[in-house]
């Protein structure tokens, strides 16, 4: 069981081998793995530069230099990848301090507990290591005015693919308090669905808001986003 879930509630979305996002995860799709482009540090040597894709579904890394394990809940999307593990990223079977990077987005974080799965990606990175993390905030614009609205953790509904499904909302202070228990330290922020989210706040529909968030993606407020990517280096 996860935090909160059971892993046959979110079976249906996650155990496939294609998916079809809607226009807000998809934003969110582009707006990550362009961020990730960014931050990469650089590799070593290829045979010996390792990053842990995290609770990775069906999206893969592809970094140049870098070999990529990938490690799901579910078996299905991992289907296409040689170095594949399927495991509960709260508690996973590699060796401690096997990796030079840990990547764990797509609101992975939605479904199980940040303090058990931050504490378990710093066991098996090197020190040194980097850390990409991306979490659902409980203080966006979204949340204004509702029970959710800051704090450390949340059950809501939100609409995936037109279709209600709860996930785990989280102040950006507690997040931030995990990683300093863990001993990283925060290199950069980026957030995502600002301007949609104070649209969807505002009952705009969710096509128009994210058709407005699109050339304003880069002038949103940590404080509006819905979402919220971390970069962080193991002390």
């Amino acid at each position: 069981m996860l935090e909160g879930f059971h892993r046959h509630e979110i079976a249906p979305r996650y155990d496939i081998q294609t998916i079809h996002e809607d226009p807000w995860h998809q934003h969110s799709t582009d707006i990550t793995y362009n961020f990730l482009r960014k931050w990469k540090p650089e590799s070593q040597d290829a045979r010996e530069t390792w990053v842990l894709n995290a609770g990775s579904g069906i999206y893969r890394l592809k970094w140049e230099g870098w070999r990529e394990v990938v490690a799901d809940l579910f078996a299905a999307p991992l289907h296409d990848h040689s170095l594949a593990v399927c495991c509960d990223i709260q508690q996973m079977p590699f060796k401690t301090s096997a990796f030079h990077a840990v990547v764990c987005v797509g609101e992975v974080l939605s479904y199980c507990s940040p303090s058990k799965a931050i504490s378990e990606m710093r066991r098996v990175l090197k020190p040194g290591g980097t850390l990409f993390l991306d979490y659902s905030s409980s203080i966006g614009a979204r949340h204004w005015f509702r029970e959710s609205y800051g704090r450390a953790a949340h059950k809501v509904t939100v609409p995936y693919n037109q279709k209600p499904e709860q996930v785990w909302v989280y102040n950006p202070q507690y997040i931030v308090a995990l990683l300093h228990d863990n001993e990283f330290t925060i290199r950069s922020m980026l957030g995502i669905h600002g301007w949609s989210s104070l649209c969807e706040r505002l009952h705009v529909p969710i096509p128009i808001g994210v058709r407005i968030e699109v050339p304003m993606s880069r002038f949103a407020p940590l404080r509006l986003a819905d979402t919220v990517i971390v970069v962080a280096e193991l002390l």
